[in-house]
């Protein structure tokens, strides 16, 4: 007989990180704001050269993380929180022109003028955690 055991945690390669990213649409930037550590919910989707962010520029937390060092954080998880995943990207972050310069990409405020936050892939981590088999 088998029954669920302790869970295990399994460390993920980069590529698998990355394909995992494309099937969320939620995370959680973290960044410095005035020299303290801030993290704001951020609706994203891949593109070729990294993780685009729609913004609007010269908002408070655009204005914060421009040209720096952010950290993205996404994860999935069972409804009972014992299988699940998390993907952690790290990397420069830049305000780039009107979506309409992306092929594809539409903005998700529905406002053309609106911009998007570009962030460059420069550390890619994650982990799969799925639950323990054991004998009996």
């Amino acid at each position: 007989m088998l029954t669920i055991g302790d869970p295990t945690l399994h460390e993920l390669e980069p590529p698998e990180c990355m394909r995992l990213l494309g099937t969320a649409t939620i995370g959680r930037l973290g960044f410095t704001e005035a020299a303290l550590p801030a993290v704001q919910p951020v609706t994203f989707r891949l593109a070729e050269t990294g993780v685009l962010m729609p913004a609007v520029p010269g908002s408070r937390w655009v204005t914060a993380i421009r040209d720096g060092i952010v950290v993205l954080g996404v994860d999935s998880f069972s409804p009972d929180q014992i299988e699940g995943w998390a993907v952690t990207v790290v990397g420069p972050i830049r305000l780039v022109g009107a979506w309409a310069s992306v092929a594809g990409a539409e903005p998700a405020t529905g406002r053309p003028s609106d911009c998007f936050l570009l962030l460059e892939p420069a550390l890619v981590s994650g982990w799969r955690r799925t639950a323990g088999v054991a004998a009996r």
